[in-house]
């Protein structure tokens, strides 16, 4: 049993094994034939095979078996047909005889085996150079180049044939660089004419873009019998589609009448050709033109051209979506109408208006401009309509209307005739609110000296009487009265206004009132008033401003500081003109001032204490009475009014010096100023003096310090 055992693996493995060796001595494919394409009067091989070859080769074609012919079908590789290699070579192909589907074949190994082999029928293909493409839309073939013609976005299909070949010819599309191919199907279709050749039928769907037109689609057809390999065809998209427009206009700068130039051009996309239109509508008329051209020229532009113009085109296949431009010419101002014309009157106080109106573009702006004789133009008011409320002389004149208006960074402009505005009614006065009024109705004058009222108004009609009224006096223009001349009313320098004058010889304070105008003529009358101020003998300053007012008060305010500073510093020091030694009072001066000026304003305010400087002149040639044995110093002056001065030491070392002091003992005490008499106000009063007592001659020595520093004394002789 254990014997038995251990042999049964090895029987098993020697069954295997023999099986195995029968098996791998069946025959089978190495290499079945394939697909194979030749030229006519080429060979070709048809390749075959076979492991463990023991049965015969053998081939069919179309089902019918085909053996070696001597010139025609020989065994590839005679020599090694043992080895299993079974390949037949066809010679001089041709497409009658060799051209069908190839089986390679062999006979079993025994008939024990059943192992006789078979192969899939191989197409063996002999050439035939087919037709070129030819491209085929709704049954019409398109010769190369030629138009396909179709409707824009409408799926269009078109057929790429190429007949005679064998095999059928591969075919592409293409618009231009694009693959189309995808879109398309291929169908061959076998000729019944030749037999064993086809024909090849692409179709191709496909919706076109706006901008494939005007490309080229493409037709490749592909075949090994053409030396290039391939051959193609092509048609122009004549793709069809509504006008599609654009317009080109005139640039954003103003169009002037009668300077500037216009073109207007439609521009049309359109397939085929589109008739174009230009309508136009009239700016303000509504006046409708049609013109038939796709391009208008304005050279120059006239005001009538504007408004707007509209394009529109149109083919068979439709119309196009109509665009318009605006055409805006402008031009200068023409002032066409003024209301009312030349001449208006107009009653004083009363009101009035004035119309201008005129045509441009863009629309005007208007000015009223007034002119009165030689005086510059004055603008009263701006709009089409003025209106003048509470007429007065100052709105006589002319008006001129002014129109405006901008054209490319430039004004024009245009100036109605002028309107005559006269303005009737009685008399007026120019008063102090009108420019040419004296500030305030105050009139100055300088005393002793001509005063002059002078008073402009207007009137229409002409004054009848100009009367001056003053006191309980009165004098009309052109006479004279005393002191006081009316003058003759004369013209001003406008229109219907005059000017009157009074004079008054040797004005004086007691002229200073009021003076009263009173101007009539036949529709009424007006009065005014000016007022006399009569001043001193000065000059006639303009106004001072405030600032100057206080700069001098500020610095005469500093400078008497100064001066205070100055003499409390001379008392200080001792050095002052009178010193309280030798028993000299100033009281006794001050009172005899009070004695004499009952006013407390005498000459002496400031006492005895300065020395005036014309006291230190040379005196006669000798000393007075009292003083001797002291030389005279100086030369001799023969008037009488001038002082004496004596020195004991002619060499001025340091010595005493002497003045004659011609101060008078009058109850001024020496003051040069003339007392005057209390003046009533209004009246003039002549001034006197009083009566002076003969002067009596006062001496004083005066001894100034010495180098020695020895103090100087002060005597009163």
């Amino acid at each position: 049993m254990g014997q038995t055992r251990a042999m049964t693996p090895l029987v098993l493995t020697l069954v295997l094994m023999i099986a195995v060796k029968a098996v791998t001595c069946l025959q089978s494919f190495h290499q079945e034939p394939q697909y194979t394409e030749v030229n006519p009067g080429q060979s070709a091989v048809l390749h075959c095979k076979v492991n463990s070859k023991a049965g015969q080769c053998s081939w069919q074609k179309d089902g019918y078996p085909i053996g070696p012919e001597k010139n025609k079908y020989e065994w590839a590789n005679e020599a090694e047909m043992d080895r299993g290699d079974c390949s037949l070579r066809v010679l001089g192909a041709d497409l009658k005889y060799d051209d069908g589907l190839w089986s390679c074949q062999v006979t079993a190994s025994s008939f024990q085996t059943q192992d006789a082999l078979r192969s899939v029928p191989a197409p063996l293909v002999v050439r035939v150079v087919p037709e070129p493409p030819q491209i085929v839309y709704s049954s019409v073939a398109i010769a190369s180049g030629r138009n396909l013609t179709a409707r824009l976005e409408d799926l269009v299909t078109v057929q790429c044939t190429s007949a005679g070949g064998n095999p059928p010819a591969a075919i592409r599309w293409f618009v231009g660089e694009e693959d189309l191919t995808a879109h398309a199907t291929q169908q061959n279709i076998s000729d019944s004419d030749v037999p064993r050749t086809w024909t090849a039928v692409s179709t191709l769907r496909h919706t076109f873009l706006r901008r494939q037109a005007g490309s080229y689609l493409r037709c490749v057809a592909l075949h090994q019998a053409w030396e290039s390999q391939s051959q193609d065809t092509i048609a122009r998209l004549d793709l069809q589609y509504a006008p599609e427009l654009s317009i080109v206009a005139p640039t954003t700068e103003d169009l002037e009448d009668n300077v500037s130039a216009a073109v207007l051009q439609c521009r049309v996309d359109a397939n085929p050709p589109a008739k174009v239109v230009w309508r136009f509508a009239a700016a303000g008329t509504g006046r409708g033109e049609e013109y038939f051209v796709e391009q208008l020229e304005f050279r120059p532009v006239a005001r009538q051209n504007s408004g707007t113009y509209e394009c529109e085109a149109s083919n068979h296949i439709g119309k196009s979506r109509p665009l318009s431009v605006t055409l805006d010419i402008k031009y200068a101002p023409r002032i066409y109408r003024v209301h009312p014309t030349r001449h208006v009157t107009v009653s004083l106080h009363n009101s009035t208006s004035l119309e201008c109106e005129a045509e441009a573009n863009p629309p005007p702006s208007y000015r009223w401009l007034q002119t009165r004789g030689p005086q510059p133009s004055t603008v009263r008011g701006s709009g089409g309509r003025l209106t003048l409320e509470n007429v007065t002389y100052e709105h006589r004149g002319r008006y001129i209307c002014l129109a405006t208006n901008v054209i490319n960074g430039e004004e024009r402009a245009d100036r109605s005739e002028p309107v005559h505005l006269k303005v009737v009614g009685p008399p007026q006065m120019r008063r102090a609110a009108e420019p040419l009024q004296l500030p305030l109705g105050m009139v100055p004058a300088v005393r002793g000296q001509q005063a002059v009222l002078e008073q402009r108004f207007c009137s229409d009609p002409a004054p009848s009487r100009v009367t001056w009224l003053w006191d309980d006096q009165r004098l009309q223009a052109g006479h004279v009265r005393g002191r006081f001349v009316a003058d003759e009313v004369v013209q001003d320098s406008a229109e219907a206004c005059y000017k009157t004058r009074l004079r008054i010889q040797s004005a004086g304070p007691a002229d200073e009132q009021e003076y009263v105008i009173i101007v009539e003529n036949p529709l009424g009358s007006d009065r005014h008033a000016l007022a006399l101020q009569v001043k001193g003998v000065q000059l006639l300053a303009e106004p001072v401003s405030m600032v100057t007012v206080m700069a001098i008060a500020g610095s005469g305010l500093l400078l008497l500081i100064v001066l205070i500073a100055i003499i409390c510093h001379a008392f200080k020091k001792g050095q002052c003109c009178f010193s309280h030694k030798g028993g000299f009072k100033p009281t006794d001066i001050e009172s005899e001032k009070a004695d004499t000026n009952g006013h407390g304003e005498a000459a002496g305010r400031n006492g005895l204490g300065a020395i005036p400087p014309d006291a230190l002149y040379a005196g006669p040639k000798k000393p007075p009475q009292g003083i001797a044995s002291y030389e005279f110093c100086g030369e001799e002056d023969d008037r009488a009014d001038r002082p004496t001065v004596y020195s004991t030491s002619c060499g001025g070392g340091g010595g005493i010096i002497y003045a004659d002091l011609q101060l008078p003992r009058a109850s001024n005490n020496g003051s040069m100023r003339k007392l005057r008499q209390a003046r009533r106000p209004g009246r003039q009063v002549e001034d006197t003096a009083p009566s002076a007592a003969p002067p009596a001659v006062e001496y004083a020595v005066i001894k100034f310090p010495s180098k020695a520093g020895v103090e100087g004394e002060r005597t009163q002789v």
